[in-house]
């Protein structure tokens, strides 16, 4: 299950098309409220989280989930348009988004594959302790 929080809902269709169609269970959020509610409800495998939402900040979620017992540990990949400067560095680099990626930079394809890395390497970790 991928949790993805965008509010273009242009791309947030396209993403949740992407990921539907390869056989992944997808959660849509288009506020930091919502995210939020829905992390902790439901506990996705991974969060696809926007910087700039209406509402609580992407920067603010992602801070709010790493606080919680469960969120501490969810694979969470930015995606927005800011460039990462000393304020979006210092509020979120932090706390250890496994990638940081540049809407315009990034094409769905690839924003797929990284996720999908993720995820694969998260399989092969919680391998390792079983």
């Amino acid at each position: 299950t991928i949790l993805i929080v965008e509010d273009d809902s242009a791309l947030l269709k396209a993403l949740a098309f992407i990921f539907k169609t390869s056989g992944y269970n997808v959660l849509t959020a288009e506020t930091g409220e919502k995210a939020l509610k829905i992390a902790l409800a439901q506990k996705p495998q991974l969060i696809i989280l926007d910087i700039i939402l209406p509402g609580i900040r992407g920067t603010e979620v992602f801070n709010r989930l790493r606080k919680d017992p469960w969120g501490k540990d969810v694979p969470v990949i930015m995606l927005t348009n800011l460039e990462p400067d000393d304020d979006v560095l210092s509020s979120c680099i932090g706390q250890e988004p496994k990638y940081y990626l540049i809407k315009s930079q990034s094409s769905l394809q690839e924003i797929k594959e990284k996720t999908e890395e993720v995820l694969k390497i998260g399989k092969y970790e919680y391998l390792k302790t079983l």
